[in-house]
């Protein structure tokens, strides 16, 4: 369970202002620009068969197993303060983690989906990141778009900003690479 809540600095009081039934671990969790929503986001890196407990040259055939098993769904979650009401949203990229807020649209986020696991041995490469950009709107959260290539990889960071009236998000990339990605995309 979540308990969502508030604190007054003054003398520490505390109130709970929401609770929901939830059993993913939280990673990052935001309140959008207008303060109408509460999001969060577990960093999701199971995939649906777990990697042997070994080297990947001591089995790879096990390790070939896991990776194309692919990953375990992750759900972000967003709370409709106002209207005292959350909802589920699967993000089917592997390993969202992060996600920032649009500078001039407070319902527009974007999520770095990383697409790395771990092994008990290492942390393993599944193939190409993405940054899927996301909207509230109609008491949901959906997918409007999605950026990925073959040459873009660990999402280290990402920030959208607005650079000569036009909205673009830098992310960082490997190896020792800034990207920058229209929000349009």
């Amino acid at each position: 369970d979540i308990e969502v809540g508030t604190v007054r600095l003054k003398d520490l009081k505390t109130e709970i202002i929401y609770k929901l039934k939830h059993d993913d671990s939280i990673h990052q969790v935001t309140v959008s620009p207008d303060n109408k929503y509460i999001v969060f986001t577990h960093f999701g890196l199971e995939t649906r068969l777990p990697y042997p407990n070994c080297k990947i040259e001591d089995d790879i055939d096990g390790y070939r197993a896991s990776h194309e098993s692919g990953f375990k769904t992750v759900h972000m979650v967003t709370i409709d303060i106002e209207n005292n009401r959350h909802w589920t949203t699967p993000i089917n990229y592997a390993a969202p983690a992060h996600f920032e807020f649009h500078p001039q649209d407070p319902q527009l986020f974007f999520v770095s989906s990383h697409n790395f696991s771990c092994s008990e041995n290492d942390i393993i490469l599944e193939g190409p990141a993405a940054v899927v950009k996301m909207h509230i709107k109609d008491g949901e959260t959906v997918e409007e778009g999605r950026f990925t290539g073959d040459d873009f990889f660990r999402i280290t960071q990402h920030m959208p900003f607005v650079y000569k009236g036009k909205a673009l998000i830098a992310v960082t990339n490997l190896p020792n690479k800034l990207d920058l990605i229209a929000s349009s995309t």
